[in-house]
């Protein structure tokens, strides 16, 4: 049996996904839905039931799911580009205000409100991780050197156009509130970006494939009981 659980700050972050993508707030989002006569809530619990879906399908086929090299090396091989283009490489530390499971609105605010007084305060990573313990319950975790590209969409939209030595935007996760500092950044010619779009693509394809095997065994097996 396989189960999953999608937490509201999963959806959450999906909702403001779509929200950016149309340039708009997730506030924004909700009052065009309403005006529309839809609501919000009904978006969002088609959005935990497509990710719980996936995430089943994911769960099941993670070991089967395999795109070897010589697959990406023959999917890049075929676009017009030779792959290789200017990224961005970021030195990052995480920092963590920790807001335990079931906390109070209150407390949550709280902890959003100091990591954002931290971020007016903090103008280097050294002189700022040390800013950062004057607040109770902080981890700090330095993440070391990544590529824009590689990083969840959240992180890369909490950093964007954050200068060397400061704070991204606070993101609210299942741990608490979290906030990036961008510790060093510089430009590098590299084919990341092309090779995880392309083993993304072909995982996508092969997961879909799957995904419908699955779909048409479960409803082969299943067994209708009535009571």
């Amino acid at each position: 049996r396989t189960s999953t659980n999608i937490s509201d700050a999963q959806v959450d972050e999906a909702f403001a996904q779509i929200a950016s993508r149309t340039k708009m707030s997730p506030a924004q989002l909700g009052q065009a839905l309403s005006r529309s006569g839809i609501k919000p809530s009904a978006l969002k619990t088609r959005l935990r039931a497509e990710m719980a879906w996936a995430e089943v399908v994911r769960a099941r086929f993670r070991r089967t799911i395999k795109i070897s090299e010589q697959e990406i090396v023959a999917a890049l091989q075929k676009q017009d580009s030779d792959g290789e283009e200017s990224t961005t490489e970021v030195t990052l530390t995480q920092l963590i205000f920790v807001v335990p499971r079931k906390s109070s609105k209150s407390l949550t605010a709280k902890r959003r409100s100091e990591a954002s007084a931290l971020r007016g305060r903090f103008t280097s990573c050294e002189e700022g991780v040390k800013l950062a313990s004057e607040y109770n319950e902080v981890v700090v975790k330095p993440l070391g050197i990544r590529l824009v590209p590689e990083l969840p969409p959240a992180i890369r939209d909490a950093i964007e156009g954050v200068e060397i030595g400061h704070l991204g935007k606070p993101i609210s996760t299942g741990n608490g509130i979290e906030i990036f500092a961008v510790c060093n950044k510089r430009e590098i010619k590299s084919d990341a970006a092309a090779r995880n779009k392309v083993e993304a693509d072909l995982r996508n394809k092969e997961g879909e494939m799957m995904s419908r095997r699955y779909l048409r065994e479960l409803r082969r097996n299943a067994v209708i009981d009535y009571r």
